[in-house]
């Protein structure tokens, strides 16, 4: 069964904007956070040191428990000490502090067939 889900986008400061919020009704799937908190030790971190992460879904059909669909999120290189600074102050591409415990999936990250039907059934990573 799919959810009907309303999604609240917040864009960050570093990107000049205070905030946007809009409220959208569309179906979607919630993708887990998952924080790497244990590789801390190892710099799996944030510029802020906070945990790196990824956002997770298993698969929705078992035929496909060993197909995967990796999706990694761009614009996080900072080109100077300064931007990668302004960036650790609560940027999302920064730091994890403020991300939320979901993430509904939409676009090529959709489990719906219509949507992305190559991937749909594929365990997700973001």
């Amino acid at each position: 069964d799919l959810k009907l889900q309303f999604l609240y986008f917040i864009v960050s400061k570093s990107d000049e904007i205070n905030m946007l919020l809009t409220t959208l009704a569309l179906i979607f799937s919630s993708m887990s956070l998952h924080l790497m908190t244990d590789k801390l030790a190892d710099g799996a971190m944030c510029l802020d040191g906070s945990p790196a992460g990824f956002y997770y879904s298993a698969a929705a059909n078992s035929l496909h428990t060993h197909d995967w669909q990796i999706f990694i999120f761009g614009g996080g290189w900072c080109f100077s000490d300064m931007g990668c600074w302004g960036r650790s102050q609560g940027s999302r591409l920064g730091s994890s502090k403020h991300w939320d415990h979901s993430y509904y999936g939409h676009g090529v990250l959709s489990d719906d067939c219509n949507v992305n039907p190559d991937c749909c059934h594929f365990n997700r990573v973001f």
